[in-house]
């Protein structure tokens, strides 16, 4: 009986001790004093998944705690995933805040792309078609697929823009979807 007091007291205290590390929330006020996620640590996570080659950008707590976000740039592309405090799990997916309703993983991937733009100078013009006066104040540049019939119908109103705005051109550079048009490579050739 003695033995079965000490045992029940012994898994009360442990249960305590958990519950209670929960409830104050152990790491509340610095999850980094307990925590931590190294470049290094990202970068072989990275390679397991087959993804070695994107650069990672910043690491820092995510917004649902266990959580870091880490912000990467692949190919041109930026984005964030999440790791677990545990380091056993990579999620790819958006973290939604329930009571706002608010996608935090959109809002943190607009202010990593804030102010990046594409130089304009390197995308050659030479071939391609120029819908509007090439003298115009306002360039624009659109790619298409001359199969595709959303983009036919998409060239339908930069016909009507072209003729209602003389200060705005529009260069327009064939870019065939092949696999959804395999027609659209010779066409885009000629």
């Amino acid at each position: 009986m003695r033995i079965l007091l000490l045992f029940m007291l012994a898994i009360s205290g442990q249960l305590l001790a958990i519950n209670s590390a929960f409830a104050s929330g152990a790491c509340d006020a610095d999850c980094t004093k307990c925590h931590t996620l190294s470049t290094n640590e990202v970068q072989a996570i990275l390679a397991k998944v087959k993804n070695p080659e994107a650069k990672i950008l910043k690491i820092q707590l995510s917004p649902a705690r266990g959580l870091w976000e880490v912000a990467v740039e692949n190919k041109g592309q930026r984005g964030l995933f999440y790791v677990d405090f545990s380091k056993k799990y990579l999620i790819p997916g958006p973290i939604i805040e329930v009571n706002a309703a608010v996608d935090k993983t959109k809002e943190r991937v607009d202010e990593l792309n804030k102010g990046r733009k594409i130089d304009r100078s390197r995308i050659p013009l030479k071939n391609a078609l120029l819908l509007g006066d090439k003298k115009a104040a306002k360039k624009v540049i659109v790619f298409t697929d001359p199969d595709c019939p959303f983009c036919g119908k998409f060239h339908a109103e930069l016909k009507k823009v072209a003729e209602q705005r003389k200060d705005i051109a529009f260069y327009i550079k064939l870019l065939p979807l092949i696999k959804l048009h395999p027609d659209a490579y010779w066409k885009s050739k000629s």
